[in-house]
């Protein structure tokens, strides 16, 4: 038997991270909560976050094999359906929800703006 093993996300895992994956020294939703601010934060933080991705207009699915403009159209595309779903979902500018969205969309993006900005393709592979 090898060293290691593939995990669902198919990627070599060393057996020792594994295993301290499996079974952590502390409780991992504990130390959700207090990184999120609470449980009531942690909910809204995952009803926003599972919104978000089982969007179809947001998929990045086929994202690898577009040209930046394509990517670029995409973005400007994303963005306003997002402003849609906004007002759809009745928040405020100000909202907790709208902030959650801002980081999903600030964490998920700055990787395809570096991969714009750059014009090697080993860099553009690299940064996803």
């Amino acid at each position: 038997m090898a060293w290691w093993k593939v995990s669902a996300a198919r990627r070599d895992v060393n057996p020792d991270l594994a295993s301290e994956r499996e079974r952590p020294s502390f409780n991992v939703e504990t130390l959700t909560n207090i990184l999120d601010g609470g449980v009531e934060e942690t909910l809204i933080r995952r009803a926003v976050v599972s919104l978000v991705i089982k969007d179809p207009i947001f998929s990045r699915e086929y994202m690898y094999f577009k040209t930046p403009s394509e990517r670029y159209e995409g973005a400007v595309r994303n963005s306003l359906h997002m402003q849609r779903k906004i007002k759809e979902m009745g928040w405020d500018e100000n909202s907790r929800e709208v902030k959650y969205i801002y980081r999903l969309f600030i964490h998920i993006h700055i990787y395809d703006v570096k991969g714009m900005a750059d014009t090697v393709e080993f860099s553009i592979l690299f940064i996803h």
